[in-house]
């Protein structure tokens, strides 16, 4: 942390017992300040290449030279080791079991009862605690400082290997609160074993109660047990026991593992929306769904949603198997769907997946043509003036326009639908397509064309214009002059009969 020349005076150094490594501390040299640092050991250590090590001691060291006047004053406040509760959750330490050192070893009854196995639920060990020949109480115990804050979970696992009852028998875990009181969790015990319940000691017996063979994890709420028990204090849990009590002939086995506690401080996960149908037609009752997970448990997940930009509206979601759901009935063509998601969980921290300023949104489809029905005349051949009588509906996005064409050429259009009176007199005669074109207001079509024959009475001068039509060319040649004549001749004469008649 310093010296009075500015150098560090000892050299690193190794022999066949030790390795002595001298680093300068954040601020070194710097006097009459505070400084604050923090040193993650196990980094440290990795950095110099120094594996499976550990934590033994810890020694502040003031060095005072002979000469006259020499002062050296150094403070320390606020030391403070941040380390797993249990030190070793996994008992992966290969060092021996030792009762004088808690920061790397569990305090263990005897080695005989008590020792490592490699019957691990996870890792390559697990503690395995036997009691048997009326040996009574066997366990491996743990100091520890943890403040029993709300929202604090276990998540240890144990295993009962065996449970044979010839006596008193169970298997524990023990929580040691405060010096003073004492929280059981009874895994597994015999008919005749009695817990009785006091103002400072409490029985808890757990899922799985008296399973034996598998592992169980022991998930509860240390929070909620220690305060139903004794009250909302300032507690800590300062020891950890796990142990086996077997008298007479019984035996009781059994194995520990992942000793670790959680607390809830992050909010439920909110991903994978999803709509079905994707596009939604004006039918269609629609499904939303969203995966919601937490470290602990969801509570309630709720769906925002407003249409066409009114008021926001919220419905509570059902977890239907994987996902969370909920389902609005069929809405109207072009409806304007803006929608979020909320989740929360048991301890009250929430999560948001889009928001009332940023939506998620979809708009409501018509991919349906109208329904378009015509009587139309059944044959073919038709004159004169004919009727078309049409009818037609949407109930999607309702009737947007009625056109009729012949030929390509627009006969009616309008807003509504019309019966049709189509006037073939003022055709020529020859084969025409009538067509009637239905559209909704989202585009859709429907489309109906009838092909007929016109044949209308030619008048007589229509007649002879079509004569002329024919024959010009050859009228035109050198006998055209006398038929010519003949033809006035012959029109004269029948309109003069004509006259006389009258």
């Amino acid at each position: 942390m310093g010296t009075n020349t500015g150098d560090l005076h000892y050299s690193n150094y190794s022999s066949s017992t030790y390795q002595l490594i001298v680093l300068g501390a954040p601020g070194y040299e710097l006097t009459n300040t505070w400084h604050h640092f923090s040193i993650d050991i196990f980094t440290l250590l990795d950095s110099l290449n120094l594996k499976n090590l550990c934590f033994y001691q810890l020694e502040y060291y003031l060095y005072l030279y002979s000469e006259s006047y020499t002062y050296a004053n150094l403070l320390v406040d606020d030391l403070q080791f941040i380390t797993y509760p249990a030190a070793d959750p996994g008992f992966e330490n290969c060092f021996d079991w030792l009762s004088n050192n808690g920061l790397i070893t569990w305090y263990s009854t005897s080695a005989e009862y008590t020792n490592r196995t490699e019957d691990a639920h996870s890792g390559f060990y697990a503690a395995n605690i036997s009691s048997y020949n009326n040996k009574y109480y066997q366990y491996c115990y743990r100091r520890t400082f943890l403040h029993v804050e709300h929202n604090l979970y276990t998540d240890f696992w144990w295993k009962i290997n065996k449970l044979i009852i010839d006596g008193n028998a169970y298997s524990s875990i023990k929580f040691i609160i405060n010096e003073t009181n004492i929280v059981n969790y009874i895994l597994g015990s015999a008919a005749s074993s009695s817990f009785v319940n006091t103002s400072t000691n409490v029985f808890y017996f757990v899922e799985n109660f008296n399973m034996t063979g598998n592992w169980n994890n022991l998930f509860r709420n240390v929070s909620n047990d220690v305060f139903d028990a004794f009250g909302e204090n300032n507690w800590y849990i300062i020891g950890i026991e796990l142990g086996s009590y077997a008298t007479g002939n019984s035996v009781v086995e059994t194995i520990y593992d992942d000793i670790q506690f959680v607390r809830d401080i992050q909010p439920p996960e909110i991903n994978n929306p999803t709509v079905s149908p994707s596009e939604p037609e004006y039918y269609d009752s629609i499904v939303f769904s969203i995966e919601a997970i937490d470290n602990f448990a969801v509570q309630e997940v709720i769906f925002y949603y407003r249409l066409n930009g009114l008021s926001w509206q919220e419905e509570s979601m059902t977890f239907q198997g994987t996902a969370y759901q909920v389902t609005l009935p069929p809405l109207d063509w072009n409806t304007e769907v803006e929608y979020y998601f909320f989740a929360v969980d048991s301890h009250g921290f929430s999560s948001f997946l889009g928001s009332d300023v940023n939506p998620y949104q979809i708009i409501i489809r018509d991919s349906v043509n109208p329904e378009l029905n015509i009587q139309a005349p059944v044959l073919t051949t038709i004159n004169g003036t004919v009727q078309f009588n049409v009818t037609g509906s949407d109930i999607g996005s309702g009737i947007g326009s009625f056109e009729v064409d012949v030929n390509g050429t627009l006969l009616y259009s309008g807003a509504t639908i019309e019966n049709v009176t189509w006037n073939t007199e003022q055709l020529e005669n020859g084969k025409y397509s009538i067509t009637f074109i239905l559209r909704d207001n989202a585009g859709n079509e429907a489309i109906q064309t009838y092909t007929y024959t016109v044949s209308n009475p030619v008048p007589w001068t229509k007649q002879v214009a079509n004569f002329f039509k024919q024959w010009w060319p050859y009228l035109t040649a050198g006998a055209g002059g006398l038929i010519i004549g003949i033809l006035i001749i012959v029109i004269v004469v029948k309109v003069r009969k004509k006259k006389c008649a009258t």
